[in-house]
């Protein structure tokens, strides 16, 4: 006579960054009467007696499937939910990922605007090709764009991939001939060297040095603010750039080709002296561009204060989303393709990984003549516009060249 099961199985409460999570321990029994030990995560509970009476009734089923082996089985390790996903398994792969602060926010945001309230409450294991059609056709139904969609349907790809890596799912639930969106890359919009002249005498003088930065050298936003008196050689006119803010916390730059010594134009060594004089924090790991307690200063904060009202002053006609501190990157890539027409060494300036970004995104095409190129080239970093202010007296046109 098979022995009868009257287990209550032990419950393992373990302490994480977020909460208390449950695990049930038991013992399972075979059609052959081996048994095995199981462990299973428990869902959250509201009271410690909805968490007992969660554990005595999954007990009584584990009891009445070892005590009748031959019926079907039972789901001896439950499948979890999207949302538990979410804060367990997926939270210990992007922290062991250790992705950019940027890239973090952006997949959290993307995973609680389209994701959890569609399918959070979904078990993993049932997912299929037609949650995914719904899921993608509402989050287009929001009105996002299609490289945003994009990006959702590359997060998913990732997000349920981990998840079977882990067991939780036995295969991925998106099909690329069914789920992939269809997006082009387009040119991004540019100011004519002449725009950013007026933006630029537009600018109040205390921050110019870091607009100048951005439009000759073409560096990111954050790589800029993060610029220390130590990484700044005057005398040698080398920057390093080798630091970067990213969602508010300093890190490393984008990619490893933005790991680079930059070499600065007369003009910008200027620029960059004249800030020093004026500037109370000058110590070697003081920034460069710094509020009057030291503190970096604050990309949205400038943006809005700063940028938006000297373009709006210029006249110019800004887009969400295309006239911030990068449309004066994009504007120096494609001034020095016009300038060169060398699509590598535009690439170079950039500090791309690929090429492609630089050919597809980036670079504006069309011709202009080098003598036009060089009169507008000239009244960004010349004229009257720094010396009216005091900073320096008529600066002589320098290209910008990149030490390799």
């Amino acid at each position: 006579m098979v022995r009868k099961s009257f287990q209550k199985g032990t419950l393992d409460s373990r302490k994480t960054e977020r909460g208390t999570v449950h695990y049930l321990k038991y013992r399972l029994r075979d059609s052959r009467g081996k048994w095995t030990n199981k462990t299973e995560m428990l869902p959250d509970f509201e009271s410690p007696k909805k968490l007992k009476d969660y554990v005595a009734k999954r007990m009584d089923e584990v009891n009445d499937y070892n005590n009748n082996p031959r019926l079907q089985p039972i789901e001896s390790n439950k499948s979890l939910t999207v949302a538990e996903f979410r804060k367990t398994l997926w939270k210990s792969y992007v922290q062991n990922k250790k992705y950019k602060p940027s890239t973090l926010y952006a997949y959290e945001n993307q995973l609680d605007l389209y994701v959890e309230p569609v399918i959070g409450s979904s078990l993993l294991k049932y997912l299929g090709p037609r949650d995914m059609t719904d899921l993608l056709d509402k989050a287009r139904g929001t009105g996002i764009g299609d490289k945003t969609l994009l990006n959702l349907y590359r997060l998913l790809c990732r997000f349920f991939s981990v998840a079977v890596a882990y067991g939780e799912m036995a295969k991925l639930p998106l099909v690329a001939e069914l789920h992939r969106p269809s997006w082009s890359p387009k040119e991004k919009p540019v100011l004519e060297p002449e725009q950013i002249a007026k933006v630029l005498a537009n600018i109040p003088d205390k921050h110019i040095p870091v607009c100048a930065v951005i439009a000759m050298l073409g560096l990111r936003i954050g790589e800029a603010l993060a610029i220390k008196w130590n990484r700044l050689d005057l005398d040698k006119r080398i920057l390093t750039v080798d630091q970067a803010f990213s969602r508010g916390v300093l890190t490393t730059p984008k990619t490893k080709s933005s790991f680079r010594r930059i070499y600065l134009p007369e003009p910008l060594v200027i620029i960059l002296s004249w800030h020093r004089q004026h500037c109370v924090f000058t110590e070697g790991d003081d920034f460069v561009f710094c509020g009057q307690d030291g503190s970096a200063l604050n990309h949205d904060s400038l943006r809005r204060t700063v940028l938006y009202k000297a373009m709006d002053k210029a006249g110019i006609q800004r887009e969400k989303f295309n006239h911030g501190f990068h449309i004066f990157r994009h504007s120096a890539i494609t001034m020095l393709y016009r300038l060169t027409g060398d699509l590598k060494r535009a690439q170079g300036f950039a500090r791309h990984s690929r090429i492609s970004t630089t050919a597809d995104t980036y670079v504006h095409s069309d011709p202009v003549e080098s003598e036009s190129t060089e009169m507008v080239a000239a009244s960004i970093s010349s004229t009257d516009l720094l010396s009216e202010r005091g900073i320096c007296g008529t600066i002589a046109v320098q290209e910008s060249e990149l030490v390799q």
